[in-house]
């Protein structure tokens, strides 16, 4: 009997330390379900010629997982809204997204609010929780289905890990690459997150964004740039910081 309890006992250890191994191991994936949502502080750095020095814009972005849906393809996937605080018209942009075997695809999308121009600089721009390099060839701001879906995040998130994408009619050419793990902290607390470090190709000087996810989803977007700044004659000013920031101030995930 003696012999049979400690029989007993090692297996379940081996049991559990397998639960364990396979946790661990256990591939990304993106929390899609209808009714999840985050809010993300967004904080953007640059320098205003009006007041002849820097200054910061903040906002607020609330992302929601609005529904589940079919795409032109038969595929179901969710459409993720956001939308900006600063917005008066309070437009709403989604993201089409889908969590297949072997990571996270975004699908298509609608763009949304469009921050800037910003005071001084002639400068706007979009930005979707899962977009980057969007070409905006779209005037109309119809409707987006992807004729080749855009990986977003791999399912193995193995350091060195890289990949491109485009270019195409709604994309530009990407570059992709999943760097070390980090530690990082935002208003939300602290995650050990998978980094991805993105960057357009087509440019002549790439600009280096980083997107860190979590179980919890997008926990933070940064970049930090430069830009050469005119003024109302074309004389150049200077060269000043354009630095932006998300991150994460709360969720709520079922």
């Amino acid at each position: 009997m003696k012999r049979l309890r400690i029989a007993f006992l090692l297996l379940l250890i081996l049991a559990l330390l397998s639960a364990c191994s396979d946790k661990d191991d256990e591939d990304y994936r993106y929390p899609l379900k209808v009714g999840n949502t985050w809010t993300m502080l967004n904080t953007i750095d640059y320098y205003d010629i009006h007041a002849e020095e820097m200054a910061t814009e903040i906002d607020t972005v609330y992302i929601e997982v609005a529904e589940q849906i079919e795409s032109p393809t038969g595929e179901l996937c969710y459409r993720v809204e956001y939308w900006y605080s600063s917005d008066p018209d309070h437009n709403i942009g989604y993201d089409m997204v889908v969590n297949r075997e072997d990571g996270v695809y975004q699908l298509g999308w609608k763009l949304g609010y469009g921050l800037g121009p910003f005071k001084g600089i002639s400068l706007s721009y979009h930005w979707t929780p899962f977009g980057f390099g969007i070409r905006d060839t779209n005037p109309k701001n119809e409707e987006v289905w992807l004729t080749t879906p855009k990986l977003i995040l791999p399912s193995k998130c193995e350091e060195g890990f890289s990949w491109i994408y485009g270019p195409n009619q709604h994309h530009l050419e990407v570059g992709y690459w999943i760097m070390p793990q980090e530690s990082v902290t935002v208003p939300n607390g602290t995650y050990k997150c998978y980094v991805r470090k993105s960057n357009i190709l087509e440019l002549e000087e790439p600009l280096d964004v980083f997107d860190l996810y979590a179980k919890k989803g997008l926990i933070k977007f940064y970049y930090e740039s430069s830009s050469e700044i005119l003024d109302s004659n074309g004389n150049l000013i200077g060269e000043f910081p354009f630095n932006q920031k998300k991150e994460l101030i709360s969720c709520d995930l079922n």
